[in-house]
């Protein structure tokens, strides 16, 4: 379905590919896809929230606070996988400026899932340059 296989169940050159990275096929092919359409960044933010787990946290009876803060975030772009690109940018510029705490605590954001994406997003980023 993603054309890592031809009709005889061989290897496609896309599944060769597929097939060096240590990866879920369907995230590594996302990844290589970035990587041709040279749109690295945010899609190694999505690999990583689709493998990992949503960065934003509820807590009770904050609910519309939430959702007003994550709207206020995605700048009017109806995509979750731009918001969690956007939330990461924001981490990355708050962790910069020495505001990090303020800005995790602001946005609603756990700054060790946050942490997490970051070191997978490296970790995606340098398996696609060791794909070329």
């Amino acid at each position: 379905m993603i054309g890592a296989l031809d009709y005889h169940h061989d290897l496609t050159p896309l599944g060769v590919h597929l097939a060096r990275l240590p990866l879920d096929p369907q995230i590594g092919k996302m990844i290589l896809m970035a990587g041709l359409f040279r749109c690295a960044d945010p899609i190694t933010s999505t690999a990583a929230w689709i493998s990992f787990k949503s960065p934003f946290y509820t807590p009770l009876g904050f609910e519309q606070t939430v959702d007003r803060v994550k709207r206020e975030l995605s700048d009017r772009i109806r995509s979750d996988h731009l918001l969690t690109h956007k939330a990461l940018r924001g981490f990355r510029e708050a962790r910069e400026s020495g505001r990090l705490s303020e800005y995790c605590y602001r946005k609603f954001l756990s700054n060790s899932i946050l942490t997490q994406l970051e070191n997978m997003k490296k970790q995606f980023t340098d398996h696609l340059r060791l794909a070329r």
